[in-house]
């Protein structure tokens, strides 16, 4: 029977993801193991030879596979052997809670940061764990990270872009209205002075730009406009 391929994180078209090389350098068992969810396997192969906790292939360590597929009991085993919580792969500085977070897989979310994970990590270009599940429309992380953890809705990247401007440049009406909704700023300027409006109309979003005038016209802005307050549960 032919070998399953090693795990392949998927392309992506945003500039803080990069294409994984295409030789095997550095692949482990412990790595496909962490891809199919084998909790057995993992806790057999890092008790043979624990050097492969932190191992990199493809610019992610066991860890990073784990949390990206969503498989939250291998990623606690993993951090509690002593794998490295806020590693970076090699070239974007992405860590496992930034791919759980792009993923949507909550309940990894929740236990890396619960096990320490740092929640403000940024990309090599800046990005946060918000931006990357704002980018993908992952509501359940995003309500998590700020309603329920307190992170800043209007962090910024390198460039100057919130969670907001990617929502807005994606189309995404709902996400973009759970933003607002959550404290993000309707008027943020990244550097090249765009808002979250500008994006939405570059990318022929009909309805993203429609969702993001009315909630200008609505007074879900500052600059004395007023600005939504959320009530304290």
């Amino acid at each position: 029977m032919k070998s399953k391929p090693f795990l392949q994180l998927p392309d992506r078209k945003h500039p803080f993801f990069v294409s994984p090389p295409r030789d095997p350098l550095g692949e482990t068992p412990l790595h496909q193991a962490c891809a199919d969810g084998d909790v057995d396997l993992v806790y057999a192969l890092v008790g043979a030879n624990v050097s492969y906790l932190n191992r990199v292939a493809y610019g992610n360590t066991p860890l990073h596979v784990a949390a990206s597929e969503g498989h939250v009991e291998i990623s606690q085993l993993l951090c509690r052997l002593g794998a490295n919580l806020d590693g970076s792969s090699t070239a974007d500085a992405v860590t496992p809670l930034h791919l759980a977070a792009d993923s949507g897989h909550l309940d990894v979310v929740l236990a890396l940061i619960e096990l320490g994970a740092d929640v403000a990590a940024r990309t090599a270009r800046g990005f946060a764990p918000l931006h990357l599940a704002a980018d993908q429309g992952h509501a359940e992380v995003v309500v998590q990270l700020l309603a329920g953890l307190g992170v800043d809705p209007n962090v910024q990247s390198d460039d100057g872009v919130t969670p907001l401007h990617l929502a807005a440049a994606g189309g995404q009406v709902a996400m973009s209205e759970l933003l607002v909704a959550l404290g993000s700023d309707l008027t943020a300027v990244d550097h090249w002075g765009r808002t979250p409006l500008h994006l939405a109309a570059a990318a022929a979003s009909l309805p993203a730009v429609r969702a993001l005038v009315r909630l200008l016209a609505a007074g879900k802005a500052p600059m004395g406009w007023g600005r939504i307050v959320v009530a304290p549960k």
